[in-house]
């Protein structure tokens, strides 16, 4: 890529960072979860409030979620699903999950999106549920399905799919209402195992997009018109070291900010997930790093991505309570069978742009 001059207030921030591609985090704000007190996986996890309990979902085979007075200390409180719902297995084949939940409230009820996809392919499927309550005690709690929202359809073998003329992957979606109350889902990753685009080099596949929904169905108005917030470009397949997925936008300070997260997960010892993030005035993008460097042509600001034992640092959640953000992540313990746990930490903001490592050293 072309070297960029890069204005002094992006200098100034980059430098107040104090994290470039090469450094790695030795100084983290702490992680408040009492992670070693929850004997199920949690992974790619996403939370919420109602009354005093705090909600927490995760990736598991049929949507594990768990309860808290205190963000804390966590209890399992059982599955959002009795089995994978039926349009799922009707439209694609060997599923066993349901992944990277999103929960949010929005018009008087919570919503919950998730997808679940073929294993190793782009063969993916995102789908909403509703509730009036998230308590499981609660008379009137019941999840109603709304079904399919966006479908990734094999184009090439179930190494590139998409449709309606566009490539992505419809997993990851994170649902997001602007200021205009316009409701928005950014969702995606770059493609499966996606051997065949090396031979390519800068290509640039899948990716981090946005589509306008309708307010009343929350289904996209229109598919095609999906817009690109980030994308990386493949130029070695055998690293996975191209990977941009699980996008969350928070709305701070007249700036919306794009969290990513990079690289491969769930390798064990191999695992480089991390956090990177990049902001714009506008929903729509462009969305720049702290460096100046355009998201869709492979930039992001690394925000974290270890904090000692705990590697592979990703997908994260920000919640914010009493004007505090919390980054709320997943991350895999190294001495214990790399693990999946979870990780919540205060965020800090300095000149514009958060920050969760306290130093950076050379790796």
């Amino acid at each position: 890529m072309t070297p960029r001059l890069i204005p002094y207030t992006l200098l100034t921030a980059a430098l107040l960072q104090g994290c470039n591609d090469n450094q790695t985090c030795i100084d983290a704000t702490p992680n408040i979860a009492n992670y070693q007190a929850i004997s199920e996986h949690i992974h790619d996890p996403t939370m919420e409030k109602q009354g005093s309990y705090y909600y927490l979902y995760s990736s598991s085979p049929l949507g594990a979620f768990y309860s808290s007075l205190d963000k804390i200390n966590w209890d399992y409180r059982g599955n959002v699903f009795s089995e994978i719902p039926v349009w799922l297995t009707d439209s694609i084949e060997n599923l066993d999950h349901i992944g990277a939940p999103d929960i949010s409230f929005y018009n008087g009820q919570y919503v919950y999106f998730y997808q679940s996809h073929k294993s190793g392919t782009c063969n993916a499927a995102t789908g909403l549920l509703t509730n009036t309550t998230l308590d499981p005690e609660a008379p009137d709690y019941k999840w109603v399905d709304h079904g399919e929202i966006l479908r990734s359809k094999p184009l090439l073998g179930e190494i590139i799919c998409g449709g309606y003329g566009r490539h992505y992957n419809a997993i990851d979606a994170m649902f997001y209402v602007d200021d205009d109350q316009k409701p928005w889902l950014v969702f995606g990753s770059t493609m499966g195992d996606i051997s065949l685009a090396g031979v390519i080099p800068q290509i640039y596949m899948g990716g981090i997009h946005l589509l306008e929904l309708d307010p009343k169905t929350l289904k996209p108005i229109d598919p095609s018109k999906m817009i690109t917030l980030a994308s990386r470009p493949i130029t070695d397949i055998s690293t996975g070291e191209f990977v941009v997925e699980a996008p969350f936008i928070q709305y701070k300070n007249g700036f919306y900010y794009l969290y990513m997260s990079y690289n491969s997960c769930c390798k064990g010892p191999d695992t480089k997930y991390e956090i990177r993030v990049g902001r714009s005035k506008d929903i729509q993008g462009p969305y720049v790093d702290s460096y100046g460097r355009l998201l869709n042509e492979g930039g992001g600001t690394k925000l974290l991505d270890k904090d000692g034992e705990q590697i592979g640092t990703g997908h994260n959640d920000v919640f914010t309570e009493d004007n505090q953000d919390w980054l709320v992540h997943h991350a895999y313990d190294s001495t214990n069978n790399y693990k999946p746990t979870l990780q919540l930490r205060q965020i800090e903001w300095e000149q514009g742009w958060p920050k969760v490592c306290n130093k950076w050293v050379d790796k």
